[in-house]
């Protein structure tokens, strides 16, 4: 049975340079923004997401309203931490430029078997090779 990724990412070029060793072996399933990100998890069943972190609200700005201790621009952490609300087994790997130890270890202390992949250091193959190793090890 093919395994359901949701893959959160804005930037298209960057979802396309990461996913398409993907498509062959898995159903992947985008969203854009925070906003999409919730409704597609909450709607749907995921076995695996890949997350950014730097992510865009998708809210209007009285929606903003109901979030105000997230001050940044990393709504990825605040969709890892939605997630581990409902479910504690599903893999996450989160893959971005963010490398700070600060943010970094924000994600480790909701999870700390969340995997990193930097777009920098990384390429299609190794987000293909984690995704494999993930769904093997099950």
């Amino acid at each position: 049975m093919t395994k359901n990724i949701l893959w959160v990412e804005d930037e298209k070029n960057q979802y396309r340079a990461f996913s398409y060793k993907l498509t062959p072996n898995y159903q992947l399933t985008r969203a854009i923004d925070y906003q999409s990100a919730i409704d597609l998890f909450d709607n749907s069943d995921f076995d695996m997401v890949i997350v950014d972190i730097i992510l865009p609200s998708g809210f209007s700005q009285e929606k903003l309203s109901g979030l105000e201790n997230v001050t940044d621009i990393y709504f990825g952490i605040e969709f890892i931490r939605h997630i581990r609300s409902f479910s504690k087994d599903i893999p996450i790997v989160v893959v971005s430029v963010v490398t700070e130890k600060e943010k970094v270890e924000r994600i480790q202390n909701i999870d700390p078997y969340i995997r990193f992949i930097s777009k920098y250091d990384s390429t299609s193959d190794d987000v293909k090779k984690l995704t494999d190793n993930i769904f093997n090890q099950e």
